[in-house]
């Protein structure tokens, strides 16, 4: 048995090989510091410039790109993009929504349950331009109706719904496509009369 004595004699010698040890600990490189990402750029200001029609005033609005982007472009790519606005259009409610429409194309609504051929009359038309000549409805006009014709019936993009009950085991995946109705427009008879202007009804009251 070691005594006291021995006990505190060795104790020096076990801290030296301890301490000895420890220093000869070899120690890992410390990792450089993570490069940090460049900030995202910022997306291109977008400028809405007047569109000068034939009579020489600004009659429509057209979101075009920043200066910077529009010189990047080339005059080839540039004339292929037509910005010309509509010339003669009217603006309609149907099928819950409002819709602006012009002669001879067509559109995709809600489902007004009509069967492809058939001939419809839209009276609810709240705008229209004719020309130069702008109309604006109160909420709608009088004496102005849009003629389409139904071509067919379509389906929209399906539409999942998933529900689910925690705790109780309960799931339930569904999925639905809307029904809709494709129509042609045909003929907009335009109200009689000259036209007014936003400013005209500034005036008024």
């Amino acid at each position: 048995q070691l005594g006291p004595t021995c006990c505190s004699a060795m104790a020096p010698t076990m801290m030296s090989l301890s301490s000895s040890s420890m220093s000869a600990r070899p120690v890992a490189p410390r990792p450089a510091p993570l490069a940090r990402c460049p900030p995202a750029r910022a997306p291109a200001a977008r400028v809405f410039t007047p569109v000068v029609g034939a009579c020489g005033a600004a009659n429509s609005w057209v979101c075009m790109a920043s200066t910077e982007a529009s010189a990047s472009t080339s005059s080839a790519e540039a004339g292929a993009v037509n910005d010309a606005p509509i010339a003669d259009y009217a603006i309609i409610e149907v099928g819950g929504s409002q819709k602006i429409v012009s002669e001879g194309r067509f559109y995709t609504t809600n489902n007004l349950k009509l069967e492809p051929g058939t001939e419809v009359k839209f009276e609810r038309v709240l705008a229209a331009r004719n020309g130069d000549d702008f109309y604006f409805g109160q909420p709608y006009l009088e004496k102005a109706t849009v003629h389409a014709t139904i071509l067919s019936e379509e389906r929209g993009p399906k539409v999942i719904t998933f529900k689910m009950l925690p705790k109780k085991h309960y799931r339930k995946k569904t999925g639905s496509r809307a029904k809709l109705t494709k129509f042609l427009v045909t003929k907009i008879e335009f109200p009689t009369g000259a036209g007014r202007t936003l400013f005209d009804l500034f005036d008024e009251e």
